[in-house]
């Protein structure tokens, strides 16, 4: 497994505990070996890069993370995808860790539940 699933997956289980139920959210996959072909039907449908890895929805506003290691860094198209969002009105913020994320929801004023697997008072 890459060390960016299993940051993935370590959000996403932060997350499935620490948000208030009724905040949607998702995460994308669109990573991952395809055919010629598959990526030409993947790409007619719409389907581009440098979309974000979780995308969360409070009080009528679109919340992005992007989920890099610690040396990882940001595509071009992810780049480029950052800026077409924020430029209508999204946050997005790069995260390098589950704590990282708990920071983002805490700057974004989302309501969570839980913190890194222990009960909020």
């Amino acid at each position: 497994m890459r060390a960016e699933d299993a940051l993935q997956i370590a959000v996403a289980d932060f997350l499935r505990v620490a948000l208030l139920p009724g905040t949607p959210w998702t995460s994308i996959e669109h990573a991952g070996r395809m055919t010629p072909q598959q990526g030409a039907v993947r790409k007619a449908k719409g389907v581009r890069r440098g979309l974000p890895d979780l995308i969360i929805w409070n009080d009528g506003a679109t919340h992005c993370i992007e989920l890099k290691t610690k040396t990882g860094v940001q595509s071009a198209e992810q780049r480029a995808f950052q800026s077409e969002i924020t430029d209508q009105g999204a946050c997005y913020r790069v995260c390098r860790s589950v704590e990282d994320v708990e920071t983002a929801l805490r700057e974004w004023r989302i309501p969570f539940r839980a913190t890194l697997g222990r009960a909020r008072a």
